[in-house]
């Protein structure tokens, strides 16, 4: 009997033994599996509500189109050099799609960070350029391009740079070994330093007046005397018609020589301000440049000053809600440049980047957005100096909309 019940009890344990060995895999399966790519995604997906808006253009294709932004970039394009994504001709008219970044807020909101392979960039505006026809992306045909007149918003030698997403949606910048020129300097110069109007020629006599007068011619002297008097005076009288003619044609010269001095000084004018306005725009804009595709472009600079580089790291203490995903952004104010990085939490495990070669010594301020289960977590830290393995505690706050979008301003 005794033997019974201890065969019993065995099988009973082995039974109870095998069920949660059934359970636990079951228990393990049944845990949701996160995809972070996925959740910084629809992080991306929600900041697109706070994107810089496009500049959108419609223009006949039966003519070269020119095109000009609100902050001054002007675009050309001969329709003949494009065709849709598909082949076909392009329609009766085009749509361009047209976005200037030329602050830090700005390149913000377009999730354009400032960085080629690593490298840190100073930028000098970054743009963005789309074209369709009815409905359907255009694109160069093979070997054309179209030349773009960008705003000069910085004196640096500045390249040619253009923008490829990864696969977070970061900007990468990649070189297109292609420079940005200044145009050729003007040269103007004073109203008084034109070439003067010569001098018209008068023929004739010396001007000099002189008056005439028939004087009364005395009785008691001779016939031939009186004749003489009466020829002399009319000698005179004709002299002085002479010399009033004279008069009269330098008069006339001097009028015309006046208008055609005025003439000349409003030349002068009109050259010398038209001069002064290509100056102005000497300054203002870079020479045209070709480029050979639509999408993210940028004018910017590698930044590779020779002093210290360290890590800035950070941590994100989190005070009302749990932050498992946040993009982190590092923004430089001495200079018009940014580097991203995303913070995610999974299963208690944090994945982040810290921000690694940063010069020593640089003004900057931190931004960090999270956005989960429907509410808003932000923070725009207070401006400070990068020094030897800084790490800051980040602490962002819940926000409804209207208080995000009064952040994102206080960027600039």
């Amino acid at each position: 009997m005794n033997k019974l019940i201890t065969i019993i009890v065995i099988a009973l344990i082995t039974m109870i033994g095998c069920n949660n060995q059934d359970q636990n895999p079951k228990s393990d399966d049944s845990k949701p599996k996160i995809d972070s790519k996925q959740e910084i995604a629809k992080l991306n997906d929600f900041l697109k509500k706070f994107d810089e808006p496009f500049q959108i253009f419609k223009a006949p294709t039966d003519k070269p189109i020119k095109v000009t932004g609100k902050q001054g970039t002007v675009i050309h394009l001969n329709p003949s050099d494009l065709l849709t994504e598909s082949g076909k001709q392009l329609g009766k008219e085009v749509e361009i799609e047209l976005k200037e970044l030329t602050n830090q807020q700005q390149l913000l909101r377009a999730n354009a960070q400032t960085v080629s392979d690593g490298n840190l960039l100073v930028t000098g505006g970054a743009y963005y350029i789309n074209v369709t026809s009815d409905g359907e992306t255009v694109k160069l045909k093979e070997g054309k391009s179209y030349p773009v007149e960008f705003i000069k918003n910085s004196n640096d030698d500045m390249s040619l740079f253009y923008g490829q997403r990864d696969s977070m949606g970061a900007m990468n910048w990649k070189p297109a070994n292609v420079k940005y020129e200044s145009p050729a300097p003007v040269v103007f110069q004073d109203t008084n330093s034109q070439k003067e109007v010569e001098a018209i020629f008068v023929s004739g006599n010396p001007y000099h007046k002189k008056t005439a007068v028939l004087k009364a011619i005395p009785k008691d002297i001779s016939d031939s005397e009186y004749r003489r008097n009466v020829e002399k005076v009319k000698a005179d009288n004709k002299q002085y018609a002479i010399d009033k003619e004279a008069e009269d044609k330098i008069k006339e010269a001097e009028k015309i020589a006046a208008q055609e001095r005025e003439k000349e000084e409003k030349i002068n004018r009109d050259a010398y301000y038209a001069r002064r306005e290509a100056a102005k725009l000497t300054d203002k804009y870079y020479s045209p440049i070709e480029l050979s595709r639509f999408g993210y472009i940028n004018c910017d600079r590698m930044y590779k000053p020779e002093i210290a580089k360290t890590t800035v790291s950070y941590k994100i203490a989190n005070k009302t809600e749990k932050i498992n995903y946040a993009k982190v952004v590092l923004i430089f104010k001495t200079i018009r440049a940014q580097i991203q990085t995303y913070y995610t939490v999974i299963n208690d495990k944090i994945t982040k980047d810290d921000f690694k070669n940063i010069p020593v010594g640089m003004n900057v301020r931190f931004f960090v957005v999270a956005y989960q289960h429907g509410k808003i977590f932000a923070q725009l830290t207070d401006i400070m100096q990068t020094s030897e393995n800084l790490n800051v505690i980040l602490a962002p706050e819940e926000l409804n909309e209207e208080a995000f979008q009064a952040l994102i301003y206080k960027i600039d």
